[in-house]
């Protein structure tokens, strides 16, 4: 569209105007596209079926409002824009990444509440989530963006390499925003990562009492959660149903793989929504900590 006008407030209004478009645009994925062509075509020929489907859609929609990362949020991790490394996507990306800032701070000043005593967020704050652009650590595609925490930086201090002093390079308990889900993970990193705590986490292992221990709490988390080790392959818990299996399994964790405790909520669901994600996000980190607090380093 095309418009001349030379009157000032005109000019302002319309920016507001083009500006609510903006804000309010939707990603158009194939998915969609998908979504809205079965849609049509089976309600084309009757107004009583259009009519049932609108209402539907609007049910629908007004749910969706109601979660706290939107549709858009998600969409922007899908296969056909992960490689995409240009303005708008990128400034998509910065809108997940500024929702997780968001998240962060509604939960943290909550973290004594939970009993998250010793777990903490990263000094340097911009490091408070993973990037939000394709950089040489990214590879060449973005599937995520997370909110992590883990060791204080006073713990960090204590340490002398390069890599030690890093804060990814360290157990981290975290939110992760993919494609059609939410996880909440314990993560051990990859590439050698969290080597400290991976020797630790070894070594505590090997101690009967403590192997007890872990897997009492372990046996807390519910039937969503799995455990992944290299490359992706891993288990349900509930497939775990005893310390030798328990065993087998951590057994199998590689200095070069990530190793994760997590699991991943579908983005509609209800423990997901504006009202109620906080206190998801408090309850599964704090079934996660005596987890994380048996990896970590001390």
């Amino acid at each position: 569209m095309n418009l001349r006008i030379t009157d000032r407030q005109k000019c302002l209004e319309l920016i507001s105007w083009y500006k609510n478009i903006d804000r309010n645009a939707k990603l158009i994925t194939p998915e969609i596209i998908d979504e809205y062509s079965k849609s049509y075509n089976s309600i084309k020929n009757k107004a009583k079926r259009i009519e049932d489907a609108l209402n539907k859609t609007k049910l629908e929609i007004g749910r969706l409002d109601s979660q706290f990362f939107s549709r858009n949020h998600h969409a922007v991790f899908t296969k056909e824009f992960r490689s995409l490394n240009n303005k708008s996507i990128n400034a998509e990306r910065k809108k997940v990444r500024y929702r997780l800032i968001e998240l962060y701070n509604r939960i943290y000043p909550r973290f004594k509440e939970f009993e998250l005593d010793e777990l903490y967020t990263t000094a340097r704050g911009q490091e408070r989530t993973s990037k939000a652009f394709i950089n040489p650590y990214s590879g060449k595609w973005i599937g995520s963006v997370w909110l992590h925490y883990g060791k204080s930086p006073n713990h960090l201090s204590n340490y002398k390499t390069v890599e030690e002093l890093s804060f990814i390079n360290h157990a981290r308990i975290q939110v992760i925003i993919h494609e059609k889900s939410v996880g909440i993970w314990l993560v051990l990193g990859k590439n050698n990562g969290s080597k400290i705590d991976r020797l630790h986490f070894q070594k505590e292992m090997k101690d009967s009492i403590k192997k007890i221990s872990f897997n009492n709490f372990f046996k807390k988390l519910n039937s969503n959660y799995w455990i992944r080790y290299d490359e992706g392959r891993g288990v349900k818990t509930s497939d775990v149903g005893s310390i030798d299996q328990l065993n087998e399994v951590l057994r199998k964790e590689s200095f070069g793989e990530y190793f994760i405790i997590g699991q991943d909520i579908p983005f509609d669901s209800d423990i997901l929504s504006d009202e109620n994600i906080e206190v998801t996000v408090l309850s599964e980190f704090r079934k996660l900590y005596p987890l994380y607090q048996f990896m970590t380093d001390k």
